[in-house]
């Protein structure tokens, strides 16, 4: 991969931190406005209202996209591609990471709170790399195998630290709805790969079909299932609809400013700079909710992202501006 200046490289790293500052932002802002009315109203709204904020959440972020495409120009040519074969397959993956992936990272904030679920899902590029192996037979190197072996042990380790029983009684019920999360949003890294790959589709285009099939998988099938329209109707009258598209926001910059600090350094070093996300949101939710963090909860996080550094790049020449050859995932 070959970049114009060192400018555009240092651009790129400020992308790719902002992108984690961004979506540790969506999260603890879309975790406190989820606990708020109408969202408690009563008792079927609490158990349903994750999943209906996710439907809004990603209703608005595919409305964003959708406004960015069509200043581009670039709207009707995104729409044809979801009716190709690597379109289907960009679906799929919009499939894994929305209405699976999301629903568990926001059912996870639920129970375990945010900062904790966002430390917990972090471990999810790794776990990706894994499953491109075997399912994409994509190489590992030794350094990748021990960064997942050094991020499972901080998952571990994370999962035996709960975070405070008076404020999350049910936090185990969280780590279930994580794991599914990190099982959903790793599967789709890699299924979105192969689509952008197999059929030369913009990271753009793939993330609008990802935030639109999303929205509609959601409002289509999921929230008919569990009977949410009436939670639907109630956010609409309130003015709860706004202040999530203002927290979808920051979700929808987060992903573009990833792809375009994939473009300007690289998949490997911009994904290393999203996953500080964990990071902002443990800050953001001592200031916002005034959190207290134990020592166990900071060294199985440092663990974590360790681990996953050390899959998707190599430590040395991340720390190295260069203006060619940057190294991929996985290699040596």
């Amino acid at each position: 991969m070959k970049f114009e200046t060192i400018s555009d490289i240092k651009k790129g790293i400020v992308y790719g931190g902002f992108s984690g500052l961004t979506w540790g932002a969506d999260t603890v802002f879309l975790g406190l406005l989820l606990s708020m009315s109408p969202f408690i109203d009563t008792e079927f709204f609490l158990l349903i209202g994750f999943i209906i904020g996710a439907f809004f959440h990603d209703m608005s972020s595919s409305i964003f996209m959708i406004a960015y495409m069509k200043k581009k120009n670039t709207l009707k040519k995104a729409i044809k591609t979801i009716f190709t074969k690597p379109g289907i397959i960009i679906v799929l993956a919009s499939i894994m990471g929305g209405p699976i992936g999301m629903t568990g990272y926001l059912m996870g904030i639920k129970y375990s709170g945010p900062a904790y679920t966002a430390t917990f899902s972090a471990i999810y590029p790794a776990i990706g790399a894994f499953f491109a192996h075997f399912l994409l037979k994509e190489k590992l190197s030794k350094r990748a195998w021990i960064g997942i072996m050094v991020g499972v042990m901080g998952v571990v380790g994370l999962g035996y630290t709960p975070v405070n029983i008076v404020d999350y009684p049910d936090f185990k019920i969280g780590i279930f709805y994580i794991l599914i999360c990190i099982i959903g949003w790793s599967l789709e890294t890699v299924i979105i790969a192969y689509g952008m790959k197999y059929g030369n589709i913009e990271p753009e285009v793939a993330m609008f079909i990802r935030q639109t099939i999303s929205f509609l998988v959601y409002g289509i099938l999921i929230v008919p299932l569990i009977s949410g329209q009436q939670l639907v109707i109630e956010i609409f009258k309130s003015k709860m609809i706004f202040l999530i598209a203002i927290v979808a926001i920051s979700g929808t910059i987060s992903y573009l400013l990833w792809y375009r600090s994939i473009e300007m350094i690289g998949a490997a070093r911009a994904t290393a700079l999203n996953i500080t996300y964990m990071v902002w949101a443990i800050i953001l939710q001592v200031i916002v909710f005034g959190t207290s963090i134990s020592f166990n909860f900071i060294l199985f996080s440092t663990l974590i992202i360790l681990g996953v550094i050390l899959v998707i790049g190599n430590p040395k020449e991340m720390l190295k501006i260069k203006k060619n050859n940057f190294k991929e995932v996985g290699e040596c």
